[in-house]
């Protein structure tokens, strides 16, 4: 809009002609972002589980479509790709970036065509950090507590989404949510807690979350509320515990162990003394203080 005005201003000339011009130069000044951006389709993207040479990216789009990941190591040259695959709506689709460069910014953008399209739409570019140097600084989030349930009460979605934003503005290494995030209290009051059910209640957090984890790879802990601690097992393949650990499996790209991620026992002391954490806050605390202890130790 900026270049129309200027146009007018130098040549010192206002006829009809050239106002109209400088109009039109205006209009497509704001009309080419806007078109460019209706061509791009709404993908949602998790990072996580990511390593000193890996990452997984999961994404979800809202139709059928083939889609492959461009990544490298600069903003304008992504030199690597994944293979072609197909997608379902509404399924997540995990790619595992591997062989990548320890302590560097990844950057990666997705290409995607449905049936009807003969060439490729691409996304906005994203990035994410493989585990830094050792002896180097690394920063992270900690955030719990969102219970989306509780609208009007204790949750403000606009509030939310701002909070996301601006984690997303600081470009920390990781994040992690101490969890009351997907409560499934109320489906097992109502005694609806069916797969369907607690599956659309990581779905939509995950709606929330994409805002910050497209480019802040997310670990997630369990709360009281997400009702998926081992002792609420009873053996059944549809105790909520294991409805909420299929759901979280299947949205969300949870570490792995392996050579990178490792578990810590079922019990262990957090200090020197008899004291045991295995259940409620303190079992957060500890699963988060786990967490650390391992990245540190990878260090």
């Amino acid at each position: 809009m900026i270049n129309g005005y200027r146009e007018l201003i130098s040549s010192h000339k206002f006829s009809r002609r050239s106002i109209l011009k400088g109009l039109a130069l205006s209009t497509l000044t704001i009309l080419a972002p806007i078109r460019a951006y209706s061509a791009t389709r709404s993908l949602n993207i998790i990072l996580g589980r990511p390593t000193a040479t890996g990452g997984a990216i999961s994404v979800i789009a809202d139709s059928a479509i083939k889609m492959y990941i461009e990544y490298g190591y600069s903003k304008t040259s992504f030199a690597l790709k994944t293979k072609i695959v197909d997608c379902a709506p509404n399924v997540p689709t995990i790619f595992d970036l591997a062989n990548l460069k320890s302590s560097s910014t990844v950057y990666y953008r997705i290409r995607s065509k449905d049936l009807t399209e003969k060439t490729y739409q691409v996304s906005e570019v994203n990035s994410f950090s493989t585990q830094k140097k050792i002896n180097s600084t690394f920063s992270f989030v900690v955030q719990g507590d969102s219970h989306p349930e509780r609208a009007g009460k204790m949750f403000n979605s606009d509030l939310y989404y701002r909070t996301l934003q601006n984690i997303a503005s600081q470009k920390p290494d990781f994040m992690i949510m101490l969890g009351d995030d997907f409560s499934i209290d109320p489906l097992i009051e109502k005694g609806q807690a069916d797969q369907s059910r607690i599956e659309n209640i990581y779905a939509t957090q995950r709606k929330w979350l994409t805002t910050s984890a497209k480019s802040v790879p997310l670990f997630l802990v369990n709360g009281n509320h997400e009702q998926a601690a081992a002792y609420l097992l009873d053996g059944t393949a549809t105790n909520p515990a294991v409805l909420a650990g299929n759901a979280r499996l299947k949205y969300f790209p949870l570490p792995d162990l392996g050579s990178f991620y490792s578990a810590m026992p079922k019990k262990f002391q957090m200090w020197e003394g008899p004291e045991i954490i295995t259940r409620g806050r303190g079992a957060m605390l500890s699963l988060l203080l786990s967490i650390l202890i391992g990245i540190l130790k990878t260090r």
